[in-house]
């Protein structure tokens, strides 16, 4: 399974502490995918975007956000530059010949027996997964979050609220990809954001880690970039 990792260029730092990481629990088919600057960030980055007040109220369907969110202000910069990055790794992972990729920001981290639970993860991997989170971003559990009390030799488990839990970290299909990338535009809202709404909008089968894989940098170790 051939891995990418979304990096904002200024923040290297990240990519000495991954690349290595990565490489001594086994991971070693890593592409780093280098996204723009937030700072030129111009008109033609922003085609696709949009801040439409309708869009935003139809997005409150499906995910939570504020009602009069804007994506095309300017302090919502490192959130474009951020999708744009995931976009381009999607895209990537589409133009592919593996059915399945792993996707992480450049401030993941990997936690305690990753070798162990990443095998027993491929192992039992569910055959109709369409993307699983691998972090327990916002602080979402299994147990808290959907119900589920985990299991022994298990690790994914299927959300049946078909939600992201940030993009920290995440495997998805290339086929879910194509889906993503057919109907991703215009877009609205941050990545998970609109995550939300493609994977409820396509009944996607999503499943989130327990126990989790990774950890994000930017809740412990690094100041976070977007905010």
């Amino acid at each position: 399974m051939k891995s990418y990792i979304c990096h904002y260029p200024k923040l290297k730092e990240r990519l000495s502490y991954l690349m290595p990481a990565l490489g001594m629990n086994g991971i070693l088919d890593v592409s780093v995918v280098h996204g723009i600057d937030r700072n030129d960030i111009g008109p033609n980055e922003q085609v696709g975007f949009s801040n439409d007040r309708n869009l935003v109220k139809d997005r409150l369907n499906y995910t939570i956000c504020p009602y009069n969110y804007d994506i095309l202000s300017d302090s919502e910069k490192p959130v474009l530059a951020n999708f744009l990055t995931h976009i381009e790794i999607w895209e990537k992972i589409v133009d592919s010949k593996e059915e399945y990729a792993l996707v992480l920001e450049d401030d993941a981290r990997i936690l305690d027996d990753f070798q162990t639970n990443w095998q027993i993860l491929l192992e039992t991997f569910p055959l109709n997964r369409d993307i699983a989170y691998l972090h327990e971003g916002c602080g979402m559990t299994v147990e808290k979050n959907i119900g589920i009390k985990p299991e022994v030799n298990k690790i994914l488990y299927e959300c049946h609220r078909r939600e992201s839990r940030t993009c920290c970290s995440y495997i998805v299909s290339k086929k879910f990809c194509e889906r993503i990338l057919s109907d991703l535009y215009p877009i609205a809202l941050g990545v998970d954001h609109e995550l939300n709404y493609i994977q409820k909008k396509h009944n996607a089968n999503v499943y989130w880690a327990s126990p989790p894989l990774f950890s994000e940098g930017s809740t412990y170790e690094y100041k976070s970039s977007i905010r």
